[in-house]
């Protein structure tokens, strides 16, 4: 199953059956600027991927920051993945960044999903007015940081409706296969 635009921001999902236990297993990653984002291949616990997505739904709608929608995209990925994942001193480029830290709430702009197939990545995105800024980073194998890779242009909500409709789709998984009556069961 493809959610979204493939060329603008996707994500793809397959479910695989029976569940083990109350546990979904399946594939997913993201297609970004016709890019994949992850290892579909690998396969992953979309139970996992369904808490994560709970996080950066909560913020649909609060991403807008006048102050990093001029910055230069490698200087802002820099600048935001240092404060997630401290893996080097913050860059110059923000000043007072204590200050600017509480102003901005950094946490509205990270949309990392950190499962398995996609622990190697790193998402942030920024509201702009009528425009939207996503920037992905990936870290090299055995390396702990991580390295702009692009910079995706989306519409205001783009990220939000795939986000939204992926929570649906699994849930719509979990309530279908885990917690129905099987064969056996007590009801």
């Amino acid at each position: 199953m493809i959610i979204g635009q493939k060329q603008r921001i996707a994500a793809q999902l397959e479910l695989d059956l029976p569940p083990v236990g109350s546990l979904l297993f399946g594939r997913f990653c993201f297609w970004i600027g016709g890019r994949m984002v992850g290892r579909f291949e690998d396969g992953c616990i979309l139970t996992d991927l369904w808490g994560q997505l709970t996080y950066p739904a909560g913020y649909c709608g609060q991403r807008q920051s006048s102050r990093f929608c001029n910055m230069r995209a490698a200087e802002l990925y820099r600048v935001l993945d240092t404060v997630f994942y401290g893996c080097r001193d913050i860059p110059k480029i923000v000043d007072n960044v204590e200050q600017v830290a509480i102003e901005e709430m950094w946490a509205r702009f990270n949309i990392s999903v950190k499962i398995e197939t996609l622990d190697d990545w790193s998402l942030y995105l920024i509201d702009c007015g009528d425009f939207s800024r996503l920037l992905v980073g990936k870290s090299s194998e055995g390396d702990t940081e991580t390295l702009f890779q692009f910079e995706q242009t989306l519409e205001p909500g783009e990220y939000d409706k795939v986000a939204r409709q992926l929570q649906y789709e699994l849930e719509l998984m979990h309530d279908t296969y885990v917690d129905k009556p099987r064969n056996g069961d007590l009801l």
